[in-house]
């Protein structure tokens, strides 16, 4: 059953030091700059390690864009993720949710027969998706509802949501 939280109500603190080197680095990402997108990165990896999700999704965004350098981007991302969901943030349910919706794109594309698989990706972007809903990620609740909306039946549960 459904019960309905506002993300802010879930969110852990966030340490006043990790906040000062997100605003930072945000200060650098707008102005655009090449050299600009590297120093907010790293900023934004000092403010993650020390809890900041915020900085963790910019990261991430940077990351998987092409956008800051990383050894191994796709490890770190996922990495960055599986630690704000052990932290119980929504938006990094509904980052792995998306994860898994691009593996499953990439198994189509690789191989046609593959069709168990990519239902088992699908039903645990699914479940990613409503754990993010649940928790109150807005724009994973948005997303069952669409989801919702396209299933016979399915706007009598929009309205329990």
């Amino acid at each position: 059953r459904f019960k309905c939280h506002r993300e802010a109500d879930v969110l852990p603190p966030v340490n006043q030091d990790a906040d000062t080197l997100y605003q930072y680095g945000l200060f650098l990402q707008q102005r655009e700059r090449p050299s600009d997108i590297s120093d907010a990165a790293r900023y934004y990896r000092v403010a993650a390690a020390h809890g900041h999700y915020k900085a963790a999704t910019n990261l991430q965004t940077l990351i998987t864009q092409g956008l800051a350098h990383s050894p191994n981007g796709q490890k770190e991302a996922l990495a960055l993720v599986e630690k704000f969901m052990t932290l119980g943030v929504p938006g990094a349910y509904y980052d792995m949710a998306h994860y898994q919706d691009q593996d499953q794109d990439q198994d189509q594309d690789q191989d046609q027969d593959q069709d168990q698989d990519q239902n088992q990706n699908q039903e645990k972007a699914n479940a990613y998706f409503r754990k993010a809903a649940d928790l109150g990620s807005p724009d994973a609740q948005y997303y069952a509802a669409v989801l919702l909306g396209r299933v016979k039946g399915g706007a009598g549960v929009m309205e329990e949501m």
